[in-house]
């Protein structure tokens, strides 16, 4: 598994940022951390705002730990049989939302979240052919997902 450096302009031009000093989790949150950084080369950008907190928690924290990120479907395809293969690609481009979408997460664009990784084994799970770390690659980074 590779390390990935968070680039700012690139890998948080469309992430949620946070300026909210007193949210009792903005010591840990990814968000605030970002807005801090963000503020200093950039005008404008999507925020989170205040009344975003309810009962001391925020629907949009996002922890500063760095999580396993993945990408590349090639090798999941490889290993189910070749009938199935088409069944699928569509239950997982269901899943992701579009065609377009699942080549960005083919190709690294974009990358899957601890979450939808769970999501995707378990729709292999569900056919018949579970599989532990099927994705071509793995990286350790912050969730910008």
């Amino acid at each position: 598994m590779e390390k990935e450096l968070f680039n700012l302009d690139v890998d948080a031009m469309y992430f949620l940022v946070c300026f909210n000093k007193t949210c009792p989790q903005c010591g840990n949150c990814l968000r605030y951390a970002v807005g801090a950084e963000a503020s200093k080369t950039r005008s404008y950008g999507l925020t989170v705002y205040p009344s975003a907190v309810n009962n001391e928690q925020c629907k949009f924290f996002r922890s500063t730990e760095k999580v396993e990120l993945a990408w590349g479907m090639n090798r999941l395809r490889g290993n189910v049989p070749i009938h199935l293969r088409s069944m699928v690609r569509r239950r997982i481009t269901h899943y992701l939302g579009s065609v377009g979408t699942f080549y960005r997460y083919n190709d690294g664009t974009r990358k899957l979240s601890p979450k939808q990784q769970k999501d995707i084994e378990r729709i292999l799970a569900g056919i018949g052919y579970p599989m532990e770390r099927p994705f071509d690659h793995y990286i350790e980074s912050y969730d910008i997902t």
